[in-house]
């Protein structure tokens, strides 16, 4: 069975937040948003165009992780 290809987008400000959390760090968003302009993380970007699903995560991690799941339970994974 292949396995679809998942694009999770995350907005900058639910993307900072889960950066925050896992980073332990309070580093200013202007910073955070530097750091998603590199050109490692733009090619992230790219991805979408491949992908089978997009999920837009809108809401953070609980409303992401019901989804994902969701999606799971849908698929049969």
């Amino acid at each position: 069975m292949k396995l679809p290809k998942l694009f999770v987008h995350t907005p900058p400000d639910v993307a900072y937040k889960f950066y925050k959390s896992r980073t332990g760090t309070s580093v200013p968003i202007r910073t955070f948003l530097n750091l998603r302009e590199a050109a490692v993380e733009k090619e992230v970007y790219s991805m979408i165009g491949v992908a089978d699903a997009v999920l837009y995560n809108w809401e953070g991690k609980p409303m992401y992780r019901k989804a994902v799941r969701t999606l799971m339970r849908e698929l049969k994974l």
